[in-house]
């Protein structure tokens, strides 16, 4: 958790913006214990490169749920075409004169 007050054992704290494609997905918060010291210009690159890192690893995983969707429902179009194709057959053959 995070303190605001004196008791806190957060010392300096570091907050990036999680941002793909222009596209806040969150954000993360970085801390340290009040005995280290504050963070480096080093440190506040490092800190958004794994950010930005992330947010492409959460839009990719989005990206494959919507790619797996589309596949469900391509399936399910393909089910439905060859279920009537199959229907018309039949019913075509039964139509036919001298069947029975």
């Amino acid at each position: 958790p995070f303190y605001s007050d004196d008791s806190s054992p957060a010392g300096d704290c570091l907050g990036i913006p999680m941002v793909h494609n222009q596209k806040l997905l969150g954000s993360h918060c970085f801390c340290r214990d009040k005995s280290d010291q504050k963070y480096s210009i080093q440190d506040v690159e490092v800190g958004r490169l794994f950010v930005s890192h992330t947010a492409v690893a959460i839009q990719n995983a989005r990206l494959a749920e919507q790619i797996e969707d589309l596949a469900v429902l391509q399936e399910r179009d393909r089910i439905a075409r060859e279920m009537h194709d199959c229907m018309a057959q039949v019913l075509g053959y039964i139509h036919e004169p001298g069947w029975w």
